[in-house]
C-alpha cells in the first residue's frame, strides 16, 4: 500500500476539532435532531451514554459545486464528512484522483479508497458518495456504538 496526500480535516474544519467549531467555521451548517421513532418498532433503545451529532449543509469540495455533506461527531469531537455531489461520477472520481491521487485499494469496481496512517477516504461510484474520516475516531465510535447495542440486546454494560 502507498501513502497518499491525507486529508487533515474537512475544508477548515479539522478532524478532531470540538463540535462548537462546526458553527464557526460552516455557519449554515444545521444541527439534526435523530429520531428516537424506530419504524417497525423491533427495537428502541434508551439514549446512548455518548453523543453522536451530526450537521447537514450544501457547499463545495473543490470544483465539486452543490455537494449535500454530512459532518459527523462523536462525543462532541467531528471525526467524519460523508459528502454526495450532483456531478457524474466520472467528474467526482477524477477530481478526488486530482486531490488524493491513485487510490491505494480498490476492493471492488465501484469502490475506491485511500488509507493513510492517520485518515480515509472511499468513493462509491453507484452512490456518488465520498467519506473522509479520521480513522481511529471512526473506529472508536463503531467499537463504541457495537458494544453499546450488544449491551442493550444482551444485556451487557456499554463501553465508553
Amino acid at each position: 500500500m502507498h501513502a497518499f496526500d491525507e486529508p487533515t480535516g474537512y475544508g477548515k474544519l479539522p478532524f478532531l476539532a470540538k463540535e462548537a467549531e462546526i458553527k464557526k467555521t460552516f455557519p449554515k451548517a444545521t444541527l439534526v435532531v435523530p429520531s428516537k421513532e424506530v419504524p417497525d418498532g423491533t427495537l428502541k433503545l434508551p439514549d446512548p451514554p455518548f453523543t453522536m451529532n451530526h450537521y447537514e449543509m450544501t457547499g463545495d469540495f473543490g470544483p465539486l459545486k452543490n455537494c449535500k455533506i454530512n459532518l459527523q461527531c462523536f462525543k462532541e469531537v467531528f471525526y467524519q464528512a460523508g459528502v454526495v455531489c450532483p456531478q457524474d461520477a466520472a467528474t467526482v472520481e477524477k477530481h478526488l484522483r486530482s486531490r488524493f491521487g491513485p487510490p491505494t485499494k480498490t476492493p471492488k469496481p465501484n469502490i475506491l479508497e485511500w488509507y493513510g496512517d492517520r485518515t480515509h477516504v472511499s468513493f462509491n461510484s453507484k452512490g456518488n458518495a465520498f467519506l473522509i474520516e479520521d480513522l481511529n475516531t471512526s473506529l472508536s465510535a463503531s467499537r463504541t456504538i457495537q458494544a453499546y447495542i450488544a449491551s442493550q440486546v444482551g444485556g451487557g454494560a456499554p463501553q465508553q
